[in-house]
């Protein structure tokens, strides 16, 4: 292979991995609008299915760890997916998962705090989203 094709292969390469990623979530709250992470996804585009594997969501600081969200106990928030969902659910901390509902935008009260999973099921398949939720003061 030329030098020339071996730099446009790698310049490339990166745009493939973006195109198969589901599109992005947000959490609305009272300070602002924020973009959760990506978690685990298995997700088909026109021409590709991507998957990929990430490990448990996790608080703190360093690589791995989920982006913060500051909020107030009990405050309602909202999600805002990128996608129409067949079906939602959502953990946090070490409470149980619960369902909510399959909507582009759905609301949920913060009565937990820590390590924040929303997982989707849609047509293009599947994708989760990670947080850390810390109650302010």
């Amino acid at each position: 292979m030329s030098s020339m094709k071996i730099a446009v292969v790698a310049l490339l390469a990166p745009l493939v991995v973006v195109l198969g990623k589901p599109p992005t979530a947000w959490i609305v709250t009272s300070s602002g609008r924020a973009q959760l992470g990506y978690s685990s996804y298995c997700w088909a585009t026109k021409r590709q299915t991507l998957c990929a594997d990430y490990i448990a969501p996790r608080c703190g600081k360093g690589p791995g760890a989920a982006p913060v969200v500051r909020v107030r106990r009990g405050e309602r928030v909202r999600f805002e997916l990128g996608f129409a969902p067949r079906s939602v659910s959502l953990s946090v901390g070490r409470g149980a998962t619960q369902k909510l509902e399959a909507a582009r935008h759905l609301t949920w009260r913060a009565t937990r705090s820590g390590p924040l999973a929303l997982f989707a099921t849609a047509k293009n398949g599947d994708a989760s989203y990670v947080a850390c939720i810390v109650f302010r003061r």
